[in-house]
């Protein structure tokens, strides 16, 4: 559990998408047991107690609630962040203050059902090469605040579990996050598809349609 004497660095804001066409999906979703993020490419998950304090989560809402990317970066840095009822608070040194306003289920709609795209990783399948777009694991890396990742493979045409090594961190070190695979072309010069730019379309295989079409009916 994070001290009260350390800062709150988990950056989710940059696992949040940009479409306003999805807008459950460019907010950060806050349940009394999970805080989640994602862009459907990546999935950023941080235990709740880590951001806020006991009595801030018995006051949240049951269906949770929610708060807008760009809001979240108000809260990064603070050493207190507290919910009372009707704002989220975050208080920085100097005695300097933000207050957030957070929106509800009827503001924005309900959050894609996220756990159902969460490889079950007692099941693994042989992998071979896998293709990783290094932006979207340099966002995770600061939506999920920690130095290190451990990749876990649950096959190759599967979503990739990035979980926290067995080191100790000041956070409770149960924060974890997925991100999603890329096509690797089997061909002389092994291309990798997608360079991580933010405005291309990725590429899959035939064989990984079914990803797609699972993570589709999820945010659908």
């Amino acid at each position: 559990m994070r001290q009260k004497s350390d800062r709150m660095n988990f950056k989710l804001h940059f696992a949040c998408s940009k479409d306003d066409l999805r807008p459950s999906m460019t907010q950060v979703y806050v349940t009394k047991e999970n805080i989640v993020a994602t862009d459907a490419n990546i999935l950023a998950v941080v235990p709740t107690k880590d951001v806020f304090d006991d009595p801030s989560i018995e006051l949240l809402p049951e269906e949770g609630l929610y708060i807008d990317s760009n809001d979240w970066k108000k809260l990064v840095g603070a050493y207190q962040v507290i919910y009372n009822g009707e704002f989220v608070v975050a208080f920085f040194p100097r005695k300097s203050e933000a207050h957030v306003r957070p929106r509800t289920i009827e503001d924005v709609g309900n959050y894609p059902q996220w756990e159902q795209i969460v490889p079950d990783t007692s099941k693994f399948d042989s992998v071979g090469r896998i293709g990783l777009n290094p932006k979207m694991l340099y966002n995770l890396h600061q939506a999920l605040d920690v130095p290190t990742f451990k990749l876990e493979f649950s096959g190759d045409n599967k979503p990739v579990a990035v979980a926290m090594p067995d080191d100790t961190y000041a956070t409770s070190g149960n924060q974890y996050g997925i991100i999603m695979p890329l096509l690797i072309q089997d061909n002389n010069e092994e291309d990798l598809e997608g360079n991580g730019d933010e405005d291309q379309d990725v590429s899959y295989s035939s064989e990984e349609v079914e990803v797609t079409d699972e993570v589709q009916a999820v945010i659908n």
